[in-house]
């Protein structure tokens, strides 16, 4: 009496089986959609980027160890790993036009070589992509940019600075931003720039809908990284071409930097500026804080020489650039040419004379550090950049 009973749950059960199998295969053979986009997600962890109380003026070395971190990559690549490798830590740079915020080399000179670079030393490829481009396929790049967020990747971006007269002081840097978030659904762009202070409050705000004034380089596919000693030893091995590096246009690099910083400071006179067309950050005092960040932040060459034995002169090269640093922070405040300038004296040229002349011992600082390059093997025209 029970067999018959047995079989129709028999039946029914693998019916019922039967029929959860159709409704998976059914189920997995349709395209599942994509849970809807967030409106808003913002990077943890944020900070300031670079502090420049510990002399870590250079905001874009700072931006590049912060993405490291997020890529959970190693500690070494930090700020004065990426100081030292783009050049930034060793090179003066100048310009005479006035118009143009002058950070960094990085800064004042990117290039996808620069790109390039950082990320050969740490192993990653990358892209740019150009204000042009990113403007001509908005919504395309801008999905983008989400995407690496909603990773939890942030993006170095480049302000692109439109030139302006003189008249307009105060003009956007042309400086190195990071995306670290959107909103409204990718409406609004978040940026860290460099008055970022770890309160959300602080991050620039950048509308999606419209015209955006930026490139943006994207961290590509990961590769091998070279041996934390080789990518010091290159760097080292660059800083004759760094200092050597012919003029391009208005901007001079290393030892003729100063020369020009020099005889600029000579030459012009500001007898039709204002005070108020008087930068006196954008005409001298940046020029300053290179010389004295270079001379006193020394991090990089100090790691070399541990890593590098094969190369004992980088002692001396270190020394010749502490010597800049005492030179700055001892002797030349007394040329009224330091931090302390004014406007009265960059229109007086007999009060500008000691100053230029004083701008000279930074240059005998770099004829010193060719030579002991050149004294080990090195000459400055066989090293790549």
């Amino acid at each position: 009496m029970r067999q018959p009973t047995n079989i129709s749950i028999a039946i029914a059960i693998r019916l019922l089986c039967v029929g959860i199998v159709l409704l998976v295969s059914l189920t997995c053979g349709q395209a599942q959609p994509e849970p809807p986009p967030q409106s808003r997600v913002l990077l943890p962890n944020l900070r300031p980027m670079a502090v420049n109380e510990l002399g870590q003026n250079y905001l874009v070395n700072g931006l590049l160890e912060f993405q490291m971190a997020c890529l959970g990559e190693s500690k070494d690549y930090d700020y004065w790993f990426f100081a030292g490798v783009s050049g930034d830590a060793h090179t003066q740079i100048f310009t005479t036009d006035t118009t143009k915020g002058n950070n960094s080399l990085s800064q004042i000179d990117f290039s996808p070589e620069v790109a390039k670079t950082w990320y050969d030393a740490v192993g990653y490829d990358f892209s740019i992509v150009t204000e042009e481009q990113f403007n001509a396929d908005r919504p395309r790049y801008v999905g983008e940019l989400m995407k690496f967020i909603d990773r939890g990747i942030p993006v170095i971006a480049k302000h692109a600075a439109h030139k302006q007269g003189r008249e307009m002081c105060n003009f956007v840097e042309d400086e190195f931003w990071l995306l670290v978030g959107y909103e409204d659904g990718g409406k609004q762009l978040l940026f860290v720039t460099d008055n970022f202070r770890g309160a959300e409050k602080d991050l620039l705000k950048v509308p999606a809908n419209q015209h955006v004034n930026y490139q943006f380089i994207f961290p590509g596919t990961k590769k091998k990284a070279p041996v934390l000693a080789d990518v010091y030893r290159q760097a080292v091995l660059n800083i004759p071409v760094l200092l050597t590096r012919p003029r391009k246009g208005d901007l001079y690099y290393g030892r003729e930097a100063f020369d020009a910083w020099a005889k600029h400071l000579l030459a012009e006179d500001y007898a039709d500026w204002t005070d108020e067309q008087m930068d006196l950050w954008r005409l001298h005092s940046t020029y300053v804080c290179i010389i004295a960040t270079n001379g006193s932040c020394r991090a990089f060459l100090e790691r070399a020489e541990k890593l590098c034995p094969d190369l004992p002169f980088i002692a001396e090269v270190d020394k010749e650039y502490a010597e800049m640093g005492r030179l700055w922070s001892q002797e030349m405040n007394a040329t009224g040419g330091s931090f302390n300038i004014t406007t009265a004296t960059l229109r007086n040229k007999e009060a500008k004379r000691p100053i230029a002349e004083f701008i000279g011992r930074y240059t005998a600082c770099c004829d010193r550090i060719l030579e002991i390059y050149r004294k080990n093997g090195y000459a400055p025209e066989a090293q790549p950049r």
